[in-house]
């Protein structure tokens, strides 16, 4: 069975019919005029509204890229005594790893590597 052309297809419903003009013929005939017709316009509509919502969401997402490499360091300093001072609340043994965050911080490199004699 070959595929028809929408032409072709209403040609043979148009011979299957006659002059019918009975309700039943003219809902069948708009049924078959609005089945070849609405899949191209939802199919492209739906691709249509795809490709739109793509192109925002990357859009945003190049726009918040830029965005981070103009923002300064001090809200990240900010974000992490924030998240330090939630912390103390939390954890009891906040100031013994406060403690050994200082010492961390102060190591130096011969801290770590001792020459060989």
């Amino acid at each position: 069975m070959a595929k028809l052309t929408p032409n072709d297809f209403m040609k043979a419903v148009q011979g299957i019919l006659g002059d019918r003009t009975d309700d039943d013929a003219l809902k069948f005939l708009e049924d078959c005029k609005d089945t070849i017709t609405e899949d191209k316009n939802d199919y492209k509509t739906m691709y249509e509204a795809e490709v739109e919502a793509k192109k925002k969401l990357d859009d945003e997402w190049r726009t918040k890229y830029k965005e981070r490499f103009y923002s300064s360091d001090t809200n990240i300093n900010n974000d992490k005594d924030k998240n330090n001072q939630d912390n103390t609340n939390e954890d009891p043994n906040f100031d013994t790893r406060s403690d050994e965050l200082k010492k961390a911080e102060s190591i130096t490199i011969d801290d770590l590597f001792k020459p060989v004699e």
